[in-house]
């Protein structure tokens, strides 16, 4: 199964990969929970808050995709939030998700002086990202596992000169996401 980039972000078929997706591992709230979230987020690409990076299988059918929004602070340091992630559950064991972050690392280093996100260091470490201070790179809301808190830097920038308080897009504004 080899995925090909996407074109555009269907509302509707994001909100299915992110529910399938996150139900199938984290159990059905969890599935609405970011389902829900991919569906604002989708909403926020025409908009150009967000971007999305999607793969689809041969009968177009979307199987993985992600989200980068944008990290801004107040000392004016572009950083990006790559979350979420997902492959469909029949999609996995693929490299659809080494494809898609590699693309998406790829992209964003001509964008942001450092990309962000959450999640399990020793799948998100294959990729180069590495935990980073939450007292450098504060997130908008106190996270409950530091050690999750990755990034991949893209600028020769010292941990002073990214250090700030960093806010998220409309769509992470709410705790239970972090």
């Amino acid at each position: 199964m080899i995925g090909k980039a996407t074109l555009g972000c269907d509302e509707s078929a994001v909100r299915k990969l992110f529910y399938d997706t996150f139900a199938h591992s984290e159990g059905a709230d969890e599935g609405r929970i970011i389902s829900d979230l991919a569906s604002e987020l989708a909403r926020q690409v025409s908009q150009r808050h967000a971007s999305f990076f999607g793969l689809s299988n041969t009968d177009d059918a979307l199987i993985a995709g992600a989200f980068t929004s944008s990290l801004s602070n107040d000392r004016g340091i572009n950083a990006k939030l790559m979350a979420p992630v997902a492959v469909h559950p029949d999609a996995q064991g693929h490299g659809l998700s080494r494809q898609l972050i590699e693309q998406i690392i790829d992209t964003e280093s001509k964008n942001a002086a450092v990309l962000v996100t959450y999640g399990d260091p020793s799948f998100y470490g294959r990729f180069g990202f590495r935990t980073i201070s939450t007292a450098v790179v504060k997130p908008p809301y106190e996270v409950q596992y530091p050690e999750g808190w990755l990034a991949v830097h893209y600028t020769n920038k010292s941990a002073s000169d990214l250090a700030g308080q960093y806010n998220c897009v409309e769509a992470f504004r709410d705790e239970r996401l972090w």
